[in-house]
């Protein structure tokens, strides 16, 4: 094969390497994708903060672990940008947490692990040290499949199977919303990151724990789950329908991805129940970083109105 061929054929893998769940990941390829997505996304995010406010984004601020920082020179009319970043963050979030399940098993690490991606601070030392550690050979070129006796197929669970699955999940969202909202007062990454992708990855390993079973299948659990955690905050009214509204464009894709990661995790041949713990475990990690978040700036702002003419006038 030439230089030329072995080009076309890294290219090739390519699509397969960010966006699938099934090529491996070895270290040099996750270093190279961190080092070229992260300055296209930086690249990207600043053209968009510099569209809003007219104002530079340096390096040092986009990077700052506390979005409250971040975002500190927003004007009140220009958080719209929020929601566009968030958007187009969603392809991102996909292939950097695809493919840190697949480097976590590549070195032999618990797949569940890839739920520190998503912990500001801590995620750059977890992400430098998967740069780090050597592949495995016995990983193999499929390294979240089950063993073939454990195959499932489309035919019907038993209904407490379901019940327990959307159940879980849905008692996941509920959780953090009381922890973050309700005792907190917090609305940070816990809530809108980690709570709707741990919320789908619970859902699907539940679902997925004795019987594989078809990915659309699993996206429905999933969706079911968030609905039911949706449907019992307006119930109880811990929040409004135009908030969720709002925080649904994010919340759904998070979901799913966390619904197709679960449903590989369950896969393993470790036991589900550890890596639903280790995720569960994580989420309060999340709420005391957005606690220790500094505020915004608090500006005083007076206004005055002096009528240069008599009383009775």
């Amino acid at each position: 094969m030439t230089d030329r061929d072995a080009v076309l054929t890294r290219l090739r893998r390519v699509p397969r390497l960010w966006f699938g769940l099934r090529v491996p990941v070895r270290r040099l390829e996750f270093a190279a994708s961190g080092a070229l997505l992260a300055p296209v996304k930086f690249i990207l995010d600043s053209a968009l903060f510099r569209a809003a406010t007219g104002k530079t984004w340096s390096p040092l601020g986009y990077f700052h672990p506390f979005a409250s920082v971040r975002f500190s020179d927003l004007s009140p009319d220009a958080t719209w940008i929020v929601w566009v970043m968030a958007a187009t963050t969603i392809p991102f979030l996909w292939i950097g947490a695809s493919m840190t399940v697949r480097r976590c098993v590549d070195a032999r690490m618990p797949a569940s692990a890839a739920i520190l991606f998503f912990i500001p601070v801590i995620n750059w030392v977890f992400l430098a040290i998967l740069c780090i550690l050597p592949s495995h050979p016995e990983a193999g070129e499929d390294p979240l499949a089950r063993p073939a006796g454990r195959r499932g197929g489309s035919g019907p669970l038993p209904l407490r199977t379901v019940l327990a699955s959307i159940g879980g999940g849905a008692a996941v969202g509920l959780t953090m919303v009381v922890l973050s909202v309700a005792l907190l007062g917090e609305y940070g990454l816990a809530l809108f990151v980690g709570s709707p992708f741990v919320l789908g990855a619970v859902a699907a390993c539940l679902y997925n724990r004795e019987l594989r079973r078809p990915l659309g299948r699993t996206f429905a659990i999933a969706m079911s789950a968030l609905l039911l955690a949706a449907a019992t905050i307006l119930l109880f009214a811990l929040e409004g329908l135009i908030c969720l509204a709002m925080a649904a464009p994010i919340a759904i894709p998070l979901a799913l991805l966390g619904a197709w990661i679960g449903r590989e995790i369950a896969t393993r041949r470790c036991a589900p129940a550890a890596a639903l713990g280790a995720m569960a475990l994580a989420l309060p990690a999340l709420v005391a970083v957005d606690v220790a978040a500094p505020g915004p700036a608090m500006h005083e702002v007076r206004t005055s109105i002096v009528v240069n003419a008599p009383r009775d006038v």
